[in-house]
């Protein structure tokens, strides 16, 4: 089963397909898949049981990974690739980092003068593929940010591992000042804990972002609920943002997928260097 839209709709009718059809593996993007987990957790849905859960597209998060083994019972395995070397690298069934698909593959995390950095050390991520005979990539950049892992996996195999990825270089918001702030450090799984079920951070302007929030339909019983929630989530949010940025809520109903399918969760509208 394909599926590019997840909405109230249509989540019913996918959580009874993954019930009846006995399906033994998932894959998808880390919030399609954390958005469905939450779907059945929330309204009790039966689940079948699964054998493998493979998450790609995105970086899979720290309450993703949570919410996922504990409906299906088993952990993701978070893969990174893109279009142009499809599949880089893996986790094992010890979830000790990605493995590289060194076979194929050369993967360095450079510096900003292109050099590289000791393992443990975030850089720029750099690939060259070595069987791509139509079009020769040689450290292209892919405009991600991580680092390396040392040593040998507790698995046994010998291949090369990339750490936690950080993700896009341009995923920070920008203060008037110009101090950045990077999405990790907001650590935006606390918002579960609110009930949200989704949320996407919007820059629209230097002085201003948007958070935008899907809450789990039973959480706003009233208006003045939904005032508390909005100080709440502001309150949260304030020591990080700092008197610069004025933060903005909007509850919303959907929020719209990329062109692509995926459903990012940090925009920004402002020009980057």
């Amino acid at each position: 089963m394909y599926v590019d839209t997840l909405s109230d709709e249509s989540l019913p009718h996918i959580v009874r397909y993954l019930a009846h059809a006995g399906i033994r593996g998932i894959r998808g993007y880390p919030n399609a898949v954390s958005l469905i987990a939450g779907f059945i957790k929330d309204t009790g849905a039966p689940v079948s049981p699964v054998d493998s859960i493979v998450t790609g597209g995105a970086e899979l998060l720290i309450h993703q990974r949570s919410i996922i083994s504990e409906v299906f019972g088993i952990q993701p395995h978070s893969k990174y690739s893109l279009y142009e070397a499809f599949e880089i690298a893996c986790e094992c069934e010890n979830h000790e980092g990605m493995h590289i698909s060194a076979e194929d593959l050369v993967i360095e995390v450079v510096d900003e003068e292109g050099i590289p950095v000791p393992p443990g050390v975030e850089g720029r991520i750099v690939v060259t593929n070595l069987h791509n005979f139509g079009m020769l990539f040689v450290r292209y950049d892919l405009g991600d940010n991580g680092s390396m892992l040392a040593g040998i996996c507790s698995c046994g195999r010998t291949l090369p591992r990339l750490a936690t990825l950080i993700g896009r270089n341009n995923m920070f918001l920008v203060t008037p000042g110009g101090k950045r702030i990077f999405y990790e450090t907001l650590f935006l799984e606390r918002l579960a804990g609110l009930g949200m079920r989704q949320y996407q951070i919007v820059q629209e302007t230097r002085e201003t972002v948007v958070m935008r929030l899907i809450p789990v339909t039973s959480v706003i019983t009233s208006p003045d609920v939904k005032s508390i929630l909005e100080r709440e989530v502001i309150d949260m949010f304030r020591s990080k943002f700092g008197p610069e940025l004025l933060l903005r809520i909007e509850f919303v109903d959907r929020i719209e997928p990329t062109e692509a399918g995926k459903h990012v969760f940090m925009l920004s509208k402002l020009p980057h260097d």
